[in-house]
């Protein structure tokens, strides 16, 4: 494997990325941390050349109280700084998770897609136009996902980790690194909150991104975050050409029948 890409920008890094395309309406997932700050300042300044139509929504889970009403201010500002129109869902996690008995990791994460599906639907109405949904995930996040389902046990199809495009989300950013992510920040003098939960050890992609990556990069490879991000296109190469050719296959040798197939 050669060495990763560094961008001169995000900026860079999103016209390649093949997901944001001229004239797109977006609407973009940004919880104030780091990489959503990004995509913002990013797409923002991507805007009149690429004509985009931009809006934001920001997820209120309900878990932080006083730290959640923080990071709610500080986006609404933002946005209202770059005239970007600003949307809020409150979701109630904590009764989901009473009632479904599943991680507040899964949980979170299905109300959050969930609020930016219907925000996307509600506003592309308002618009009159499809809307395609935009999230910050990074090279880490690749990578700390296909190490997560590797060591789930996952086969192909889970160890192929996050696709940049996937029916209307999409992730401009999946080829940037959190330094780079970092370095863009502090060009602009643009500064962004933490989420404290961040730095539990409570979820097992905190512990991966927090213990286990920075192992693998100072001893093993400095490449690693690269490497396993680079693995999970692969992985995701390969199940999509086995699914092909299991479709051929059948198409082939399955004749269908009235009331059966042979």
């Amino acid at each position: 494997m050669g060495r990763k890409h560094v961008w001169d920008s995000p900026e860079a890094a999103v016209r390649q990325s093949g997901v944001i395309e001229e004239g797109d309406a977006l609407l973009l997932a940004v919880s104030g941390g780091a990489d959503s700050t990004a995509l913002l300042c990013c797409l923002a300044a991507l805007r009149e050349a690429l004509n985009l139509k931009l809006a934001v929504l920001h997820v209120n889970h309900g878990l932080r109280g006083e730290t959640a009403a923080r990071d709610s201010a500080f986006v609404e500002a933002l946005c209202a700084e770059k005239e970007i129109p600003f949307f809020l869902a409150e979701v109630d996690v904590r009764s989901a998770v009473a009632t479904e008995h599943r991680s507040i990791e899964d949980i979170g994460r299905e109300l959050r897609y969930a609020a930016l599906e219907e925000t996307a639907e509600r506003w592309g109405k308002d618009l009159g136009r499809p809307v395609k949904i935009a999230t910050a995930h990074t090279e880490e996040d690749a990578a700390e996902t296909v190490l997560l389902q590797l060591a789930r046990g996952s086969g192909l199809k889970g160890a192929a980790g996050i696709p940049a495009r996937r029916g209307r989300i999409v992730r401009p950013l999946l080829a940037v690194s959190r330094r780079e992510i970092e370095a863009y920040l502090a060009r602009l003098h643009q500064s962004h909150v933490e989420d404290e939960s961040n730095a539990t050890a409570l979820f097992a992609r905190n512990r991966l991104r927090r213990e286990i990556l920075p192992r693998l990069c100072a001893e093993i490879n400095p490449e690693a975050v690269s490497h396993l991000a680079r693995a999970g296109q692969y992985f995701r190469e390969a199940d999509a050409y086995f699914e092909a050719l299991s479709r051929e296959k059948a198409d082939r040798l399955i004749h269908r029948e009235k009331g059966g197939a042979s």
